[in-house]
């Protein structure tokens, strides 16, 4: 697993072009290498400022070919 998390953490550090960038949190991390994996859905709801958009860019970028399907509770944003 250790692997997997380091090619995450690398392609997070590429996308935001951060070389130093570290996981905001135990459940990102976890949440982007359960995605990784694809042995079941994830569902991420992490507060505001944690990163959650980090997880499908990070397996997109793993898997470019695949489709994903990526839900965002706009009115929700916009109530706060």
């Amino acid at each position: 697993m250790l692997n997997i998390e380091n090619t995450a953490l690398k392609a997070m550090r590429s996308i935001l072009q951060m070389p130093n960038c570290n996981w905001v949190s135990d459940e990102q991390r976890k949440a982007v290498i359960c995605a990784i994996k694809e042995k079941t859905d994830v569902l991420v709801a992490l507060p505001t400022g944690s990163r959650k958009s980090m997880v499908p860019m990070i397996v997109t970028h793993w898997s470019p070919t695949k489709t994903f399907v990526i839900i965002v509770l706009l009115i929700s944003l916009l109530e706060d």
